[in-house]
């Protein structure tokens, strides 16, 4: 079994091999003194330099690939096939049987803020006037179990949808799946987006993609989680087939959940101060896949409208928001509130509205 956290050589390996290396030929001199002088020097540089190695031994989870064990439970009507979750009475079916409304929100960046319990709580209130049938985080809830917790909680315990919750670039993968596994054993449907790959109601696929594709950008450092081309080619690979496949309307409304957005015109993939934070790979891999929705974190300003389209050979890119608390403001100093994501997916179209918490810290 390929493990989801491939290690180097140890650190206790490594420092072993240096001081071996630098102390080699170490003894007396032809004239009788000890050469420990500089030998020494160069010993402590050594093994120093081990040290160092030492701490990058240890990578960063690859928790997108495909093929890891799951661990957890299915909430109850669910079920699990592989990295699987199924709706019990659907398959991601196709054809008119399936050709129904499904909501789904998309939520992401609370960023462990002081105020995110009370904007998740906010959230719930808005998702009880209108239940969905899954709720999806995208990521950046916070590094440690307790932050997690905060935002999970309010939108899982005792809820009749399941939450999928996806760690980005700010979980630490233990911390997350301690939070998942906290809440599910006390009996709230929610599941780690990292284990499960592929949600499947009728008429509908979602896939998710855990981390980011950079390291350098992982709040939790070697614990938080990566992601590869070689990861996304399956994923897609999962949820839509090889490119250039069917496009028809019997298909499924097929969905990529991402904290990381393609690289795009205009601003659905602009940070606050105007930054592109999309990436190149990954608008390149979409190219002729047929997918339908791309909805991506990384973006606090949610367009203000509504909207929807025709499925089509080219997907809809909808930015989700931040649920992130803290009082940010545009040039034109109009307030960037919390915000999340609804998506209907119907038989041919897709529509799309803002979904803002009841309540505003």
């Amino acid at each position: 079994m390929r493990p989801s956290r491939p290690r180097r050589p140890t650190g206790a390996v490594a420092i072993a091999a240096a001081i071996a290396a630098a102390t080699a030929g170490c003894g007396s001199t032809g004239r009788g003194t000890s050469a420990h002088g500089s030998i020494g020097k160069a010993t402590g540089a050594a093994i120093a330099a081990a040290v160092a190695a030492a701490t990058d031994a240890v990578v960063p989870w690859r928790c997108a690939w495909l093929g890891d064990p799951v661990t957890a439970a299915a909430p109850g009507g669910w079920h699990l096939d592989g990295q699987r979750l199924i709706r019990d009475g659907g398959d991601g079916a196709t054809g008119r049987a399936a050709r129904a409304l499904t909501r789904l929100v998309f939520l992401a960046d609370a960023r462990g803020g002081d105020d995110a319990g009370a904007t998740a709580r906010g959230v719930r209130a808005a998702l009880d006037a209108a239940p969905p049938a899954v709720v999806v985080t995208l990521g950046g809830l916070g590094t440690d179990r307790d932050t997690i917790e905060a935002t999970l909680g309010p939108l899982a315990t005792g809820a009749p949808w399941v939450v999928v919750a996806i760690p980005g670039d700010r979980e630490a993968i233990p911390e997350h799946r301690a939070a998942i596994g906290r809440l599910a054993a006390a009996g709230a449907p929610v599941v780690d987006g990292s284990q499960v790959r592929v949600i499947e109601l009728p008429g509908v696929r979602v896939g998710t993609l855990p981390g980011v594709p950079w390291r350098t950008r992982l709040a939790a450092g070697v614990d938080g989680c990566v992601h590869d081309v070689d990861d996304l080619a399956a994923l897609l690979d999962a949820l839509t087939g090889p490119p250039g496949g069917d496009v028809g309307d019997d298909r499924p409304t097929t969905i990529l959940a991402t904290q990381t957005p393609p690289r795009q015109q205009g601003a659905f993939d602009l940070a606050p101060g105007g930054v592109h934070v999309g990436e190149i790979a990954l608008a390149a891999a979409l190219v002729d896949r047929g997918l339908d929705v791309v909805a991506q974190g990384a973006v606090d300003d949610l367009p203000r409208a509504a909207g929807a389209a025709r499925r089509g050979a080219a997907p809809l890119f909808v930015p989700v928001g931040a649920l992130d608390a803290t009082p940010r403001y545009l040039a034109d100093g109009t307030r960037v509130v919390p915000t999340g994501v609804t998506v209907t997916a119907g038989p041919r179209d897709v529509a799309w509205e803002p979904l803002r918490p009841r309540v505003l810290p």
